[in-house]
């Protein structure tokens, strides 16, 4: 087990249950009584304490992403956090990414992610792969929203009676735009209707925040850092999946 006190990681053999669950309340954000008016900076402060807001489109209750925030910071008005995420602002506060699942992060944590969408770069182009073999596509899907602004797949997507193959019964622009947004290359601005919408990545993140090179060894050991951080108490298999990372480079990151 390992105990995150003050963000110093500290490798403990033995503690209390009692002592456990503190810790790990007191990480996650939980046990502050709030009795003021939530405000978009305090729901952001509330991200930023997770490190991630994991998207989801089951909405049986509640969207997702709506509860977590609810859970430690008691009644809010969802309209806040829709500005704050969905609403295509820019410059944007928070991006979205395959983090844990598809997620938000603050926009500052974008430098720790450039390695994961470097290797989905290079994996893509291939012989082979999708994305290289879609190129002249991808082209003009970038162009048209370097052009046209922002979209969403709907607004893109040119073969709406056209036959869908089974990757998700999605059309080839679909998975088109995902490949791309999954390198980096494009990003999501925001949501209509819980749709992406879709923006080249130099229009939603600074250049000063693309142009910062972490090597992977190092974003991986903030990550990890972060992850310990985030939990308070954690095995390794924790700490790995927080991130969605094996367990292999997050231990070697530790």
């Amino acid at each position: 087990m390992i105990l995150c006190e003050n963000a110093t990681v500290l490798r403990v053999s033995d503690f209390s249950r009692a002592e456990a669950k503190a810790v790990a309340l007191a990480a996650q954000g939980f046990g502050k009584r709030n009795d003021r008016k939530v405000t978009a900076d305090h729901l952001a402060g509330a991200i930023k304490t997770m490190g991630v807001l994991q998207l989801d489109s089951v909405n049986v209750f509640e969207r997702s992403h709506y509860l977590p925030l609810f859970a430690r910071l008691g009644n809010y008005d969802s309209g806040i956090l829709d500005d704050l995420l969905l609403s295509e602002h820019t410059p944007a506060s928070h991006v979205e990414y395959w983090v844990h699942e598809a997620s938000f992060i603050p926009i500052e944590s974008w430098p720790l992610w450039q390695f994961k969408m470097q290797a989905a770069r290079e994996r893509h182009s291939q012989p082979g792969q999708w994305l290289a073999e879609h190129r002249e596509l991808a082209d003009s899907l970038l162009e048209r929203l370097r052009k046209d602004g922002p979209a969403t797949f709907s607004q893109l997507d040119d073969k709406k009676g056209a036959q869908r193959g089974s990757w998700w019964d999605w059309s080839d622009a679909k998975r088109t735009l995902e490949e791309l947004f999954d390198g980096g290359v494009i990003t999501a601005i925001g949501r209509r209707n819980f749709q992406r919408v879709y923006a080249p990545v130099e229009q939603v993140v600074p250049d000063s925040l693309r142009a910062i090179a972490i090597p992977e060894l190092d974003a991986r050991r903030a990550l990890v850092t972060d992850a310990v951080r985030a939990l308070g108490v954690a095995t390794l298999t924790d700490i790995a999946d927080y991130y969605r990372m094996k367990k292999v480079p997050a231990k070697a990151a530790l």
